[in-house]
């Protein structure tokens, strides 16, 4: 898959500390507004269609959002 990348993560094996600490940072990177997502594209429910097509297309930095309003 093109500009992907998954990490699996058991929440409910890690001890308290460590989900304490990524709130912590989490919280932090939204309060500072440094937590960035690259949007490429973003496209009514209507067009999903093309939205899919884009992705195969692919060539371009960012996601493809389907806003469904």
């Amino acid at each position: 898959f093109m500009d992907l990348t998954l990490r699996l993560v058991i929440v409910y094996a890690m001890p308290e500390s460590a989900k304490e600490a990524a709130i912590k940072d989490i919280t932090k990177a939204l309060q500072d507004d440094s937590l960035r997502h690259r949007v490429a594209h973003v496209l009514p429910l209507d067009q999903l269609a093309l939205a899919h097509q884009l992705i195969e297309q692919g060539g371009f930095g960012g996601s493809v959002i389907v806003s469904i309003a």
